[in-house]
């Protein structure tokens, strides 16, 4: 089997002009493999969304700030950071697993808050380091097969704008 060319990290999005920078929204973290566009702003580049983003509703009368994106086909470096909202159960040795089973997935945990402590379970709010939406499944999937997690999701928040 072949080994899939390693993208640019610098350069993963295909359809921006040379001289044009781009960063993901903070809304609704896109990450290779989702579909994307991008809406520029004066002076900061494109903003790369995922292409469900709720966000967007606001530029749909703004046709001409919008730039049709993709993702360059290929292995991705593990930089694209997700936020996963976690329930897990408060019992000794929970946390320490969850953090092993995402680290056993080649992912990185980059942030981790506690938001909600009870006498039975912690919400946390995780941030991960992943290459594409497939490994994203993989994380997810991982986790959800503990019996100690009582609720995972992929969190999107539109009070975290661009």
């Amino acid at each position: 089997m072949a080994v899939a060319e390693v993208v640019d990290s610098k350069r993963p999005v295909v359809g921006l002009t040379a001289d044009q920078t781009f960063r993901r929204a903070n809304c609704c973290q896109p990450v290779p493999g989702e579909r994307i566009v991008g809406i520029t702003y004066r002076g900061q580049g494109v903003v790369v969304h995922a292409i469900d983003c709720p966000a967007l509703e606001e530029f749909e009368d703004q046709t001409a700030r919008w730039v049709d994106l993709h993702w360059h086909s290929g292995r991705h470096a593990p930089v694209f950071t997700i936020t996963l909202d976690l329930t897990i159960s408060n019992d000794a040795g929970v946390l320490g697993r969850i953090c092993t089973l995402i680290g056993e997935q080649k992912a990185n945990i980059s942030d981790l808050k506690f938001t909600d402590r009870k006498p039975d379970f912690y919400r946390l709010i995780i941030d991960v380091d992943l290459r594409d939406v497939e490994h994203l499944h993989m994380v997810m999937t991982a986790l959800e097969a503990d019996t100690d997690v009582a609720q995972i999701e992929r969190q999107r928040d539109l009070t975290r704008r661009p």
